[in-house]
């Protein structure tokens, strides 16, 4: 969270910043009550921000002064000091909630130091330079991406590299995704939130589980293959 660190970032609104990262939290199953955590602190430092330095729009330009004059804010805040026609203010925000807020400021931070020169980033970056959305996706015309404009271009560059049209589709790119997703350990619970089922059966129908998974999952996850019995019977085969 040093200076220099943020200094490194690509050229993104702070807005967009939060958008990617928010997005990332939701695609990891995140809950509801926890985004709204994020979304409520993120409002509070960019309230804060667009006092102390209007100029700061890329995310960038924050450094270290400004973490510091962030603290120094809301430690010395009182409570609903913002709020017009109220004649007492509240005490001072608790240090809990000073170092909440900070958190999520650290682990947005962080987050989008690893992301640093990443596609996504760069193809934010593009945008901002030429179309005034706060889409991420968007097509040469500077609209939404649709549905049918990923699934033409994707039979376009199956055409170019050879590949069968019927053998690829956004739904078999999915399905493959999901069935990695069960085959690297992960549950059949987050992997609905993941893809937005409503319903559990829905994903249970949509990822086959097959007897060579089913044996994958145990040998890894069974309380016996802690206690060495799949290596004793590896052995004896």
């Amino acid at each position: 969270m040093t200076g220099a660190q943020s200094r490194s970032f690509p050229t993104v609104t702070l807005d967009h910043a939060f958008q990617v990262f928010y997005s990332s939290k939701k695609a990891e199953g995140m809950r509801e009550r926890t985004l709204g955590e994020y979304v409520n602190s993120w409002r509070y430092f960019r309230e804060w921000l667009n006092q102390y330095d209007p100029e700061v729009r890329f995310i960038q330009q924050i450094g270290a002064e400004h973490l510091r004059a962030y603290v120094d804010c809301m430690a010395t805040k009182r409570k609903y000091s913002e709020v017009p026609n109220r004649m007492h203010a509240g005490e001072t925000l608790s240090p809990y909630t000073v170092a909440f807020r900070l958190r999520i400021l650290r682990t947005l931070l962080n987050f989008l130091h690893r992301e640093n020169s990443r596609k996504l980033l760069r193809l934010i970056e593009e945008n901002q330079r030429y179309f005034n959305s706060d889409y991420i996706f968007l097509s040469n015309c500077g609209e939404p991406l649709k549905a049918d404009h990923f699934r033409k271009r994707l039979k376009l560059y199956a055409k170019a590299a050879g590949i069968p049209g019927e053998l690829v589709s956004p739904h078999r790119f999915r399905s493959f995704v999901c069935r990695q997703f069960l085959l690297n350990g992960g549950d059949l619970f987050t992997l609905q939130r993941i893809v937005a089922h409503a319903s559990i059966e829905t994903t249970r129908r949509y990822v086959p589980i097959n007897d060579e998974m089913i044996r994958q999952q145990h040998e890894h996850f069974s309380p016996l293959a802690r206690m060495g019995w799949s290596r004793i019977n590896n052995r004896r085969r």
